[in-house]
């Protein structure tokens, strides 16, 4: 080997080594990069608060710090209570087809409400008088519904009968084709843990309904699961007001809607507030769907995630196809493996006060997420192999990202902060200062938030070119202040 060889492999071999070291030096940077990429900042922001807990010199110089930076990304929440903008419970119910009743079962106290659910068969309409029912135990259905004539649960008047439940689970539904329509249902526990669910839909309660209800004081108001392989698929919420009062106090999931392998549900034109976790891991949902299901839908939805002190403790996700996961057991086909949900939409929802991601997807695949307005959230984000979604049209203050091998097709969307296009986006007035983004309306979108036909061409963001939807006249009422 000559000398000039020798010379030059000695020098590759030097910046070899050298490429080498820097490299692991450069490591620990990308990481760090990486993981700031990961965490969205209100993610940083708890995550230094627990790091700081229990160092007081670190403490009182952090803490500080933290609350400065904090209302750059977690907005106050106005002391009001919020309009409606039209969704929820009405004081006047939707119109609905429907036959009339092959019968009618008048009732008037507890014991002849727990009866007529047993009693009632296809055809049959159950029909509370007003006044307050009380329960300490769970009712069973006895027969089921059929497509013609359903078994429907109602109050003339919404909102006139009031269901007190002080047990574990109000109702288990558990046969097809019940409805549950204008109702209101308390829960009225001594501890949180102890009023888990006020509707828990399970196994043949396939079409199931509930509409124009108002629910309060529970830890997963509906829930909705699997019983011995069978799942309640082609359910339909809607034009309901699910909400509590303060935070919940358990270990138990926390989420208005907690939907587990069901397929084709449709979660549509209702208010969810206040759902705030105290206990436990204190990580909360607005609604998810998962388990292994698909084909279900959150369209003009109101999402508020808490109505008073967004940076508690905790953290309190709106919309989520995935949720936390869930156990093999649980999952449709016993196996979640391939997805926690398929082919999921979120469509003309508005989303507002979330200290976490308003628009979650978690190992979830073919998820649509279009039309949408966040408020006051982490923004939107996809987590885990094999998540994908398509993201267009969303108009958020929030950040849009795709972590843990997740993959995201995002177009058109429009990242802003709201005070820049409307009057006050943060108390629900939605009048807009200014013009917007305009895109192409896709075929599968006939509507905005508001019910109003999109044209062609549309407004990116829940709500189309005219200004804020509003309820009719009798409807006007706002949501319960919960703070």
């Amino acid at each position: 080997m000559t000398r000039r060889a020798t010379a030059l492999l000695l020098a590759l071999g030097i910046i070899c080594m050298t490429a080498l070291a820097v490299a692991s030096q450069l490591a620990p940077i990308r990481q760090l990069v990486h993981a700031l990429e990961e965490r969205s900042p209100q993610e940083w922001l708890r995550h230094l608060e627990r790091r700081l807990s229990g160092h007081p010199t670190l403490e009182a110089l952090g803490v500080p710090l933290i609350r400065m930076a904090r209302p750059h990304w977690e907005r106050p929440i106005p002391e009001l209570s919020f309009p409606t903008l039209g969704k929820g419970q009405q004081l006047q119910a939707p119109h609905l087809e429907r036959q009339a009743p092959l019968a009618v079962l008048q009732v008037n106290d507890a014991d002849a409400l727990r009866q007529a659910l047993l009693d009632a068969r296809e055809g049959s309409r159950i029909e509370l008088a007003p006044g307050h029912y009380h329960f300490s135990s769970t009712l069973r259905l006895g027969h089921a519904g059929s497509p013609a004539l359903p078994i429907t649960v109602w109050s003339a008047v919404p909102g006139a009968a009031v269901m007190h439940f002080s047990q574990d689970e109000g109702v288990l539904v558990d046969q097809p084709f019940w409805q549950f329509e204008n109702l209101r249902i308390q829960g009225s526990c001594l501890h949180d843990a102890d009023c888990d669910h006020a509707l828990h839909v399970v196994g043949q309660a396939h079409h199931f309904l509930l509409s124009n209800s108002c629910i309060e004081g529970f830890n997963a108001h509906v829930k909705i699961n699997g019983l011995n392989g069978v799942f309640p698929d082609d359910g339909r919420i809607s034009f309901t007001t699910l909400q509590n009062s303060g935070g919940r106090d358990t270990a138990k999931p926390v989420a208005a809607i907690d939907l587990v392998g069901a397929r084709r549900w449709r979660i549509e034109d209702n208010v969810i507030s206040n759902l705030v976790k105290l206990g436990g891991d204190q990580v909360s949902y607005a609604a998810f769907m998962k388990g292994g299901g698909s084909e279900g839908r959150f369209e003009r939805n109101l999402v508020l995630c808490s109505t008073a002190a967004i940076s508690q403790p905790g953290m309190r996700v709106g919309l989520s196809f995935g949720g936390g996961l869930t156990g093999s057991s649980y999952c449709r086909g016993n196996s979640c493996t391939a997805s926690e949900y398929s082919s999921g939409v979120m469509l003309n929802n508005i989303v507002a006060h979330c200290n976490d991601y308003g628009i979650d997807i978690n190992h979830a695949t073919q998820a649509w997420i279009g039309f949408n307005t966040l408020i006051n959230t982490g923004g939107i984000d996809t987590r885990g192999a094999p998540s994908d979604a398509t993201l267009y049209a969303n108009l958020l203050d929030g950040s849009i990202k795709a972590r843990e091998s997740s993959r995201m097709d995002a177009r058109d969307n429009q990242q802003v902060r709201l005070t820049r296009l409307f009057k006050a986006p943060d108390r629900l007035d939605l009048a807009r200062d200014a013009e917007p983004q305009m895109v192409n309306t896709p075929t599968m979108v006939r509507d905005d938030f508001c019910r109003q036909v999109r044209a062609a061409r549309s407004s990116v963001g829940a709500l189309d070119l005219l200004p804020q939807c509003s309820a009719p006249p009798q409807a006007q009422s706002a949501t319960q202040s919960t703070k």
